[in-house]
C-alpha cells in the first residue's frame, strides 16, 4: 500500500453518522496479531445491463455496483466491463472494457494494448469526455488509480513467472483534501519528471495490486502463498526506493506469517481514505469465519475487523459491506442469520449488532446493503429492507427481482439496485424510478437521526531509475 504519509489520528469527539442500535450486543474482540483469518482501454457502445432485457449476461453474483462520491455516475462492473450509468434514469452513458474507476469515481480509466505499447485513456464519468491520455511501453492491464485518477497503475502480464511488473503513470499531482500537495511526498525523480510521467517496478513474488496510498507515493500489494491460494501477506510498494516491504497496523506492529481467506467484495470509502475488503474464511464456525480487511490508504497501515458468531457461516454470497457516509460506522449483513455488524473504524475490538425482523432478510438470500445519514438498506431475495438508524423497520418493498447489489446516490437518495442482473432505480420510500421522471408527490422529508449537528496530453512519458530500499526486497525499476 503506501509509505511516506504520516499517521492520521481519525478518532472524533463527535460520532456523526454513528449507528445507534438500541438493542446491541457489545462484543470485545481480540484481534490476533497474526491477522485476519489466522485462527482457522477500450471504450465501446455496448449496451448495459438494463431492466427487462432478455440476452444472458455474467452472473449478477459477481457484478458490483457503487456510485460517485459526488453522485454524478453509477457505476456497475460486471466482470469485463465497467459500464458508466446516469444516476437519474439508469441509462448507459459509455462503457470501458477491462476498467476500473478512480477512487471517489469521478473517473474512469481503461488501457488498449497494442503490440508492444498500450494507450492509457482516462476519461470523466460525468460525460465520457477525455481527460488525459498517453502511451507506454509494454502490453498492460489498468488495475487501480488514485482518488480522481490522476495517478494509474497498470501490470504486466508477460512478466517472467515468479515475478511482477507494476507501471505507475502520472498525469497530474493531486492536492489531497487532508494530506495536500502530494509534490512534498514524492521523490524527486518522480516530481522533477514532466508530466504525463510513467515509472516501472520490475519485482520478485506474485503480488496483487490492492490500493494506492491517498499521497500516491506508495502502492500496496497482497504477497500470495506459493502453497496455498487462500494464504497471503500485505505488503507495501515504496517508490521511493522501488523495493517491497510488510505493512503495519496502525498501532505500528508488523504481523509475523500470513492471512488467510478469500476474497468476497470489497468497498472504497475516500472520504476517510481506506478501503474495506471482506474476507470468509472456509471451514470457520466461530469469531472471525469472515472478516474485513481494513485497508487505511492515508496513513499506510492495515487493520483486521473479525466478525463475531455466527456471522460468516454461510456461502460467502450472504455477506456484503457497506458504511453510513462518510465511512464510519463500517456495515456487514449476513442474510443467512439476519445480523448486521457495525464497526467502528477508529476503535479497534468495538462492534456492535442488531437482527433485523423481517424473515426475507435471514433466509440465505444474497445479501447487499447500503445506507445514507438516515438509513440502512438491506437486501434479501426480491425484498429490499429500510431501517432507520435506531434499528427500526421503516419500510419494506419489493424489487421485482433478485437483489444483488445496492447503493445510494449521493444527494438524490434514490436507491440503486442490481435486479436480476439489470439496475433499478427506487426512491427512498420504494417507488420505482422510471424513465429519469420523479413521481408528481413528494415522499415526506426524512428527519435527521438525533444526534446529527442540527488539459488531455499525449505526450510520450519518461521512466525514471528507483534504487532499492535497503531492508527491503528489491525490485529492478528499468527505464
Amino acid at each position: 500500500m503506501r509509505r511516506g504519509s504520516a499517521r492520521i489520528d481519525r478518532r472524533r469527539a463527535n460520532p456523526r453518522g454513528r449507528l445507534v442500535l438500541p438493542v446491541l450486543v457489545a462484543l470485545a474482540l481480540g484481534l490476533a496479531a497474526v491477522g485476519c483469518g489466522a485462527d482457522a482501454a477500450e471504450v465501446k457502445s455496448e449496451a448495459a445491463p438494463t431492466a427487462g432485457s432478455s440476452e444472458p449476461g455474467p452472473d449478477p453474483l459477481g457484478m458490483t455496483l457503487r456510485a460517485a462520491a459526488d453522485g454524478s455516475a453509477l457505476l456497475l462492473d460486471d466482470g469485463e466491463a465497467l459500464h458508466v450509468l446516469d444516476p437519474a434514469t439508469a441509462s448507459e452513458r459509455f462503457v470501458a472494457v477491462g476498467a476500473v474507476a478512480s477512487g471517489d469515481g469521478s473517473s474512469v480509466v481503461s488501457a488498449a494494448p497494442s503490440g508492444a505499447q498500450t494507450e492509457v485513456v482516462v476519461r470523466s464519468a460525468l460525460d465520457g469526455s477525455l481527460r488525459w491520455t498517453t502511451t507506454v511501453a509494454g502490453p498492460l492491464e489498468v488495475v487501480g488509480a488514485s482518488r480522481e485518477g490522476e495517478t494509474v497503475v497498470l501490470v504486466d502480464p508477460s512478466a517472467p513467472g515468479g515475478t511482477t511488473s507494476f507501471v505507475v503513470v502520472r498525469f497530474a499531482f493531486a492536492s489531497d483534501p487532508v494530506l495536500g500537495d502530494v509534490r512534498t511526498m514524492l521523490p524527486p525523480t518522480i516530481t522533477a519528471a514532466p508530466t504525463p510521467s510513467s515509472q516501472r517496478y520490475d519485482l520478485p513474488g506474485e503480488l496483487e495490486y490492492d490500493g494506492i496510498g491517498d499521497a500516491t507515493s506508495t502502492v500496496f500489494v497482497l504477497q500470495r502463498s506459493a502453497t496455498d491460494p487462500d494464504a497471503y501477506k500485505v505488503r507495501a510498494l515504496d517508490l521511493w526506493e522501488g523495493g517491497v516491504s510488510d505493512m503495519s497496523d496502525r498501532d505500528k506492529f508488523t504481523p509475523e506469517g500470513e492471512m488467510y481467506g478469500r476474497y468476497r467484495s470489497a468497498l472504497v470509502v475516500p472520504e476517510r481514505g481506506e478501503v474495506a475488503t471482506l474476507y470468509t474464511i472456509d471451514g470457520g464456525g466461530g469469531d472471525g469465519a469472515a472478516f474485513v480487511h481494513l485497508l487505511n490508504t492515508r496513513g499506510a497501515y492495515a487493520d483486521c475487523l473479525d466478525l463475531p458468531a455466527p456471522l460468516g457461516r454461510g456461502v460467502p454470497s450472504t455477506l456484503a459491506v457497506g458504511a453510513i457516509p462518510p465511512g464510519d460506522p463500517l456495515l456487514v449483513f449476513d442474510s443467512e442469520v439476519g445480523i448486521v455488524a457495525s464497526f467502528d473504524p477508529d476503535v479497534l475490538g468495538s462492534v456492535s449488532t442488531f437482527a433485523t425482523t423481517e424473515p426475507a432478510l435471514a433466509a440465505g438470500h444474497p445479501a447487499a446493503v447500503a445506507a445514507d445519514l438516515g438509513h440502512v438498506y438491506l437486501a434479501g431475495g426480491d425484498e429490499v429492507v429500510a431501517h432507520d438508524l435506531l434499528g427500526t423497520v421503516t419500510g419494506t418493498w419489493s424489487a421485482g427481482g433478485q437483489v444483488t447489489a445496492l447503493a445510494v446516490v449521493p444527494g438524490s437518495g434514490r436507491i440503486a439496485a442490481i435486479v436480476d442482473g439489470a439496475v433499478r432505480l427506487f426512491e427512498p420510500d420504494g417507488r420505482p424510478v422510471r424513465d429519469g421522471l420523479r413521481p408528481t408527490s413528494t415522499p415526506p422529508p426524512i428527519p435527521p437521526p438525533p444526534f446529527v449537528d442540527a488539459v488531455p496530453s499525449s505526450a510520450p512519458t519518461s521512466s525514471e531509475p528507483i534504487a532499492p530500499m535497503p531492508g527491503s526486497t528489491p525490485g529492478t525499476p528499468v527505464r
